[in-house]
C-alpha cells in the first residue's frame, strides 16, 4: 500500500567494475521507479547516489577535504534529491559501470547525510515515508563492520526517519570466486546485523529477471469503506472492507495531432453528432435522443435505464457457510477484498468467526454490495485468513472472492475415458495405472519452486513416508529414516514458489512505460525487440528446454510408451485446381482429385486457419474442406451424404439470396466428386430432387437458375460411363429447365386520349 503524503527515496546503487552485468537490469529498474514518481507521485523526491565511480562527487567528501575523508572517494551524488524530471531520466539512463572502488557503508552515510541535509533546510516538505535503498553485490573487500559502527549507522538512520532497504545482487552466481564468497558473506552478516538494529529489509535479486521487477510502477493506495457484518438479525460486527487485488490495464492512449507553426498543445478533442435518418441535415439535440434497447430488429425506448436495476442498501450480510471443496478456487471471479475489524471488540468478534470457520475448514457466503457507484449485489466467498501474530497489527481477517451467479457459468461437456474400457477396439485409449503414475511424476516435477527448496518437499514427504512405515520397520531404523528427511528438509528450507503474484510485475507494463520514458528523451526511439526483455522472456515466453527442472527431459521421454501420440498431417491433394479456383472453389477441385489420394490417416483431417482438426461428417461451417477430407480417407457415401444435405440446408435456412453462392459451390463439388467417383446416375437423381424442390418455389428460384447458368446440369455418358444421359440430351435439359418463367403478360394499358390540334391552346409552344 502506498504510503500517505510525501515521499523521499534515495538509491544508493553500485558501479564498480565487477557490476557490469548487472547495471543494464538495474539501470532499468531505476529508470522506471523515477519514472513511476514523475507520472504518478509528481511531488515525491528521488536522489541517486551512485559509489564506485571513477570520480567523486559528495558533500561529506568535499567538508571533511581529502585526509579525512579518504572513505569517501569514488562515491558520486549524480541526482539531488528533488521531483524527477527528464533531466533526470537522462541522467540514469546514462548510469554504466566505471573503475573505483568504495564501500558500502560509506556510499550509505553519504545517503544519509544528504537526506538529513535535505530535511534540515525543508523540514515541512518531508512528511511522508522516507527511504534508503542500497543494491550492490557486496562482492568487494571493505572494512569489517563492527558493532560501535554498526549502532553509530543505526542511529543516524533511526534519527533521520529513514527506512533501509537493502537489494543483494547475484545471489548464488557460479562465477564468483571463494574468496569472493567469502567476503561477501561477511558483508552481508554486518549488514543483516545492521538491519537488526534500525528499520529495514533485505532481498535477494538473484536473476535478471528478479532484477528488473524491483520495483513496482504504480503504487495504488487502497481507500477503505465501513459496513456492517450482519450475522442474522442482532448481531453486527463492523469492519472495513478494502479491495486487495485489482486488473491493473494498460494505460490508453490518446489522440495526438502534432502542434502547427501557430502553436497549440496537440490534444484532439472528439464530438459525436447524431441526425435525423429521415433529415440528414437535421442535427439531433440532447433532448431529442432516448436510450433504446435493441430487442431482436427493433430498438425499445427506455427513459431511464436506472430503473431496470434492482438498487438496495449496500449491505455486507452472512447467508451461511459450506466446505472448502465446495469453492474451489477457479470459481474466484474478479477482485478480492479484504474485511478487517474496526475497533478492538469488532477485530474479536470477527476473529472468532474466522477461527471458527477454519477449523471446520468452511468457506462463508455473503451478500455484498458495496458503496461505490454502479456498483452492483455480489455473492462473495469469505475465506478465513487466521494471522500468525495475535495482535492488532496482524489481525484475523475474511478474505472475499466474488462467485459467480447460475448465468454467468458456460457449461462445458466432456466424455471420460470410460466409454474406452468397455469397447475391445478403444481400450488401448484407455490410461493405464502406469501412464497415470508417469503423469503425476511429471506435474510433480515440474514445481515452479527453486531445486533446493523443491528438494525439501521432496524431504518432506519422504519423512512422510518414513513415519507411515515405521510400523512395519524395526523402531531404531524408522527413527533415523525420519530424522534424516527431517534433518534434509530443514537444511533445504522453505519452499517458495519462482512467479509469486507479490514479485512478479505485468511484463507488458513495464514495456509499455520503458518504452514512453526513452521515447520523451528520443523521439526517435523505436520499440525494442521483444526478445531482449528478460522479464517478458520469464513471464509470456515458452520455456527452454535447459530451463525446466532437472529429470523432466527423462520424464518426457518416456511417456510416449504409456500415451501413443501420432501427429496427423493432411496429404497435400493432387489434383490441380481448375478454373475456378480464382473464384474460390480450390476447395472442390480438392474433392474431385480426392479419389487418387491414397488414405493417410484412418480419420478425416481439415488443416485451415484454425488448427488440424478431425472431422467425421460434412460440417456447416466447412463443407467443401471437410467434404474433400471425407472423399481423401475412402469415407465416400458419408462424404455424398453429407453434402446433400448441407446443400439443402444452405438453400433453405438462407435469407434472400445469400447463402446461394455456397450452394451451388457445394453442387459443383458433389458433381465432380460424382464424375470422378462414378456416381453419376446418384448425382442426376439429386439434380432432378433439386429441381423439384426449388425451381417452383419463388424465394428460391433464383438459386435453380444460377445452378443452370453454372452448366451444372446432369452428367452425360462423355463424362462418366454409365450416367445413361447422352451430351445433347444433358445439354438440353439445361436449356429447357435453365430458362426463366415467363411473367404473366401486363394488362393492356388504355390509349391516351386523342387531343384535337385546334382544342390545344399549347400546340404552337415550344
Amino acid at each position: 500500500m502506498a504510503s500517505r503524503g510525501k515521499e523521499a527515496a534515495v538509491v544508493v546503487l553500485d558501479v564498480g567494475p565487477h557490476m557490469a552485468s548487472y547495471l543494464p537490469a538495474l539501470r532499468k529498474s531505476v529508470f522506471l521507479l523515477a519514472e513511476s514518481k514523475l507520472l504518478n507521485h509528481s511531488s515525491h523526491e528521488l536522489a541517486v547516489v551512485l559509489f564506485g565511480t571513477t570520480g567523486t562527487a559528495n558533500e561529506v567528501y568535499d567538508e571533511m577535504g581529502p585526509e579525512e575523508g579518504e572513505q569517501y572517494r569514488h562515491i558520486s551524488v549524480v541526482q539531488p534529491l528533488a521531483c524527477p524530471d527528464l533531466k533526470c531520466l537522462k541522467t540514469i539512463n546514462s548510469i554504466s559501470s566505471e573503475r573505483g572502488s568504495s564501500d558500502h557503508v560509506s556510499a550509505l552515510l553519504v545517503g544519509v547525510d544528504l537526506l538529513k541535509k535535505a530535511v534540515a533546510a525543508r523540514p515541512s516538505a518531508f512528511k511522508g515515508h522516507k527511504r534508503l535503498l542500497l543494491i550492490s553485490s557486496f562482492d568487494t573487500q571493505v572494512e569489517e563492520l563492527d558493532p560501535e559502527t554498526c549502532t553509530d549507522v543505526a542511529a543516524q538512520l533511526t534519527q533521520a526517519g529513514l527506512s533501509l532497504e537493502v537489494y543483494g545482487v547475484g545471489d548464488g552466481a557460479p562465477t564468483r570466486s571463494e574468496a569472493a564468497a567469502a567476503q561477501r558473506a561477511s558483508n552481508l552478516a554486518g549488514l543483516h546485523e545492521l538491519l537488526a538494529q534500525a528499520a529495514g529489509s533485505y532481498r535477494a535479486l538473484p536473476s535478471e529477471v528478479s532484477m528488473a521487477a524491483i520495483f513496482t510502477l504504480k503504487e495504488t493506495a487502497s481507500t477503505g469503506y465501513k459496513a456492517s457484518l450482519a450475522i442474522g438479525t442482532k448481531c453486527r460486527i463492523e469492519v472495513q472492507v478494502y479491495k486487495k487485488t485489482a486488473k491493473q490495464p494498460l494505460p490508453s492512449l490518446k489522440l495526438y495531432s502534432p502542434p502547427t507553426a501557430a502553436g497549440g498543445s496537440g490534444l484532439v478533442t472528439r464530438e459525436t453528432e447524431y441526425r435525423d435518418p429521415t433529415d440528414r441535415d437535421h442535427v439531433l439535440a440532447a433532448e431529442e435522443k432516448q436510450k433504446g434497447y435493441k430487442y431482436g430488429q427493433q430498438l425499445v425506448p427506455v427513459e431511464d435505464d436506472a430503473l431496470l436495476a434492482y438498487k438496495p442498501e449496500p449491505c455486507l450480510e452472512l447467508l451461511g457457510s459450506t466446505a472448502r471443496e465446495n469453492v474451489p478456487r477457479w470459481h474466484y471471479s474478479a477482485e478480492c477484498y479484504v474485511a478487517l475489524g474496526v475497533t478492538a471488540p469488532d477485530a474479536l468478534a470477527l476473529s472468532a468467526l474466522v477461527r471458527g470457520l477454519a477449523k471446520q475448514d468452511k468457506v462463508a457466503v455473503l451478500r455484498y454490495l458495496g458503496t461505490s457507484r454502479g456498483s452492483s449485489i455480489m455473492l462473495m466467498a469469505g475465506s478465513p485468513q487466521v494471522a500468525p501474530d495475535a495482535s492488532l497489527l496482524q489481525q484475523d481477517c475474511l478474505l472475499l472472492n466474488r462467485l459467480p451467479f447460475a448465468d454467468d457459468m458456460r457449461q462445458l461437456l466432456f466424455k471420460d475415458f470410460t466409454q474406452y474400457k468397455a469397447d475391445p477396439n478403444k481400450q488401448h485409449l484407455y490410461p493405464s495405472t502406469d501412464g497415470m503414475k508417469a503423469m503425476r511424476q511429471l506435474v510433480k516435477n515440474l514445481s515452479l519452486a527453486p531445486a533446493a527448496t523443491a528438494a525439501a518437499g521432496a524431504t518432506q514427504q519422504t519423512q512422510t513416508q518414513a513415519t507411515q512405515q515405521g510400523s512395519s520397520q524395526q523402531p531404531a531404523a524408522a527413527a533415523a529414516a525420519a530424522a534424516a528427511a527431517a534433518a534434509a528438509a530443514a537444511a533445504a528450507g522453505p519452499v517458495r514458489e519462482q512467479l509469486v503474484p507479490e514479485d512478479t510485475l505485468n511484463p507488458m507494463l513495464q514495456r509499455f512505460y520503458w518504452f514512453i520514458g526513452q521515447r520523451a528523451l528520443d523521439p526517435q526511439f523505436q520499440v525494442p525487440d521483444a526478445k531482449d526483455d528478460v522479464l517478458a522472456a520469464a513471464v509470456l515466453d515458452q520455456a527452454p528446454a535447459g530451463s525446466l527442472p532437472a529429470g523432466t527431459e527423462q520424464l518426457l521421454a518416456a511417456l510416449p510408451k504409456h500415451f501413443p501420440i501420432t501427429e496427423r498431417v493432411p496429404a497435400a491433394p493432387t489434383a490441380e485446381a481448375g478454373a475456378d479456383a480464382a473464384a474460390g472453389t480450390s476447395a472442390a477441385a480438392a474433392a474431385a482429385g480426392g479419389a487418387a489420394m491414397a488414405p493417410a490417416a484412418a480419420a478425416a483431417v481439415v488443416a485451415d486457419e484454425s488448427g488440424v482438426r478431425l472431422v467425421s461428417e460434412v460440417t456447416d461451417d466447412a463443407p467443401l474442406e471437410s467434404f474433400a477430407a471425407l472423399l481423401q480417407h475412402g469415407q465416400i457415401d458419408k462424404a455424398f451424404t453429407g453434402m446433400q444435405r448441407v446443400v439443402r440446408q444452405l438453400v433453405e435456412a438462407s435469407i434472400g439470396p445469400r447463402q446461394f453462392p455456397r450452394a451451388v459451390q457445394a453442387v459443383t463439388a458433389l458433381r465432380q466428386a460424382a464424375v470422378q467417383q462414378g456416381r453419376p446416375a446418384a448425382f442426376n437423381a439429386y439434380l432432378d430432387q433439386l429441381r423439384d424442390a426449388f425451381k417452383p418455389n419463388p424465394a428460391k428460384r433464383a438459386f435453380w437458375q444460377q445452378l443452370m447458368q453454372q452448366q451444372l446440369g446432369p452428367i452425360s455418358d462423355d463424362e462418366a460411363p454409365g450416367a445413361g444421359v447422352s451430351r445433347a440430351a444433358a445439354e438440353q435439359y439445361v436449356q429447357l429447365h435453365g430458362a426463366a418463367q415467363q411473367a404473366a403478360p401486363e394488362p393492356a394499358k388504355p390509349a391516351p386520349m386523342a387531343v384535337d390540334e385546334e382544342d390545344d391552346e399549347f400546340a404552337g409552344m415550344d
